[in-house]
Formats: C-alpha cells, sequence, structure tokens
C-alpha cells in the first residue's frame, strides 16, 4: 500500500500537529483521512472565525512530495 505523510503547513503557533504517516490504498482514501484530521485540528480551535484559520494540511508521497493539499480556511468555512 502507498505510504502518505500529513504535514500541517503554517497554521499558527497555537496548533499543535505532528506529521502523521499513513499507508492507504490509494489517493483518495488518503483525502478522506486528511479531510477527518484536518478537521479535527480545527475543532480544537473552535473559537478562530474562518478568516483567523491559515495554512493547509499537506499530504505528500513517501518521498515527502507534496500531492495533495486541503485549505484549513475553506475547510472552515464549509463546516462553520
Amino acid at each position: 500500500m502507498p505510504h502518505y505523510i500529513f504535514h500541517l503547513n503554517r497554521a499558527g503557533p497555537d496548533i499543535a500537529f505532528k506529521d502523521e504517516a499513513h499507508e492507504l490504498p490509494n489517493l483518495m482514501a488518503a483525502l478522506q483521512k486528511a479531510n477527518s484530521r484536518a478537521r479535527a485540528v480545527l475543532r480544537r480551535c473552535v473559537r478562530c472565525g474562518p478568516e483567523a484559520v491559515r495554512g493547509t494540511l499537506d499530504i505528500q508521497d513517501a518521498d515527502r512530495q507534496p500531492i495533495a493539499r486541503i485549505y484549513l480556511s475553506e475547510l472552515m468555512r464549509q463546516i462553520s
């Protein structure tokens, strides 16, 4: 199974997140898992409005090359 790494980029000092590595069957499964993890990150900053949220959750391959990106501000607008 392919190896994917989730990396939080420029989200701010108040959001803690360590890179996570997952073996998932395909990119669609990685996107679903990353979306779930991004939502969990955003739940920790419930007082933030969409305009205050910055950064991305990047999906990287085993060589740490970015292959997909979730914009946290866009996701925050979707769930607020």
